[in-house]
């Protein structure tokens, strides 16, 4: 690591420029004991006012893999990353902003052109006033913010009664990258279309929108039958999650569930649930849950057991004809 700084108790300017070293048995490092381009920070302070503090910083364009292969368990994204970024004012009434962009971008399989991004705080909100995920001709995009309520110590900071604005929505969206993030075992895979707003407090928020999958495949672990051809049609309206469709196959068996969930203060959920198998319905539910208790109703008529292996890797083998009423 090396440096340039000039600096006074209070005011100052600085530059690092670092690398890393790499050895034959760093993972995904294919150099042997070399210096490797790495990148390089420069930043600049003023704390000569206690009222107004000021900081700015700016990293050029580095890559992420050394970082990735340093920490091969944690799944961390690969690609080049520029940051930037300033603060003003105290911890108790701070400003600031902070600019990211990467690209070429990768999760696991999944590559894409590239990842945008800007934060600003200020005072009594902070904002994401854009985070965009580009790939191909396809887009994804979310924007929101949360009102900051001051703490007992003086500080910022957000409640169950600050206020939210959020919007996201995709197009196409290649739900392989979501796979480093899940359980070692778990595969899944689709594309992906959502649109969702909400509002209100961040206690009670008022949530609208829609998701949809096609081509979904998803694999719970290798002992366990894949569920694939997954189709899901699924509408949030005034925070009522109305399940249109969720069908697929498991291996030559096609399944079809639908159903209502409704809530009206995220405390209690009144469900609805029929599931058609092989063309057949095969259960049919309603009742509440909360987290105080569990209220179901089912009937079953002819539901082979076999079907939930897919959802369950614990067990090694499940059959039988399930009928109640």
């Amino acid at each position: 690591m090396s440096g340039q700084s000039a600096i006074n108790p209070i005011r100052g300017r600085g530059k690092i420029d670092f690398y890393l070293l790499s050895s034959p048995d760093t993972p995904y490092m294919e150099t042997d004991l070399a210096p490797t381009n790495f990148g390089q920070i420069t930043a600049g302070f003023d704390l000569s006012d206690s009222s107004d503090w000021k900081l700015n910083f700016d990293t050029p364009q580095f890559d992420l893999q050394p970082i990735a292969g340093l920490f091969p368990g944690m799944n961390l994204p690969t690609g080049l990353l520029k940051l930037r970024g300033n603060f003003r004012g105290t911890p108790g009434k701070p400003t600031g902003q902070l600019q990211f962009d990467i690209l070429r971008p990768g999760f696991a399989e999944v590559r894409l052109d590239s990842i945008m991004g800007r934060i600003r705080l200020e005072p009594r909100l902070v904002s994401l006033e854009r985070l965009g995920i580009y790939s191909n001709a396809n887009q994804t995009w979310a924007e929101g913010s949360v009102e900051l309520k001051k703490s007992e110590q003086g500080f910022p900071t957000a409640t169950g009664n600050s206020s939210i604005t959020a919007l996201a929505e995709g197009d196409e969206l290649d739900t392989r990258m979501l796979n480093p993030f899940l359980s070692e075992a778990l595969h899944f895979e689709g594309f992906a279309s959502y649109k969702i707003e909400a509002s209100g407090k961040i206690s009670d928020p008022k949530i609208n929108g829609y998701f949809r999958l096609r081509n979904g495949n998803l694999q719970i672990a290798e002992s366990t039958p894949a569920v694939q051809k997954v189709e899901i049609d699924a509408r949030l309206t005034n925070s009522n999650l109305q399940i249109r469709n969720i069908s697929g196959r498991i291996q030559k068996t096609p399944f079809k569930l639908q159903g209502e969930i409704q809530t009206e203060d995220w405390q209690q959920f009144d469900t609805r649930m029929v599931l058609n198998v092989a063309g057949k319905e095969v259960l049919n539910g309603s009742g509440i849950i909360s987290e105080q208790a569990l209220d179901l109703d089912f009937k079953t008529h002819n539901f082979d057991l076999s079907f939930l292996h897919s959802f369950m890797s614990q067990v090694t083998e499940i059959r039988g004809i399930l009928n109640s009423s």
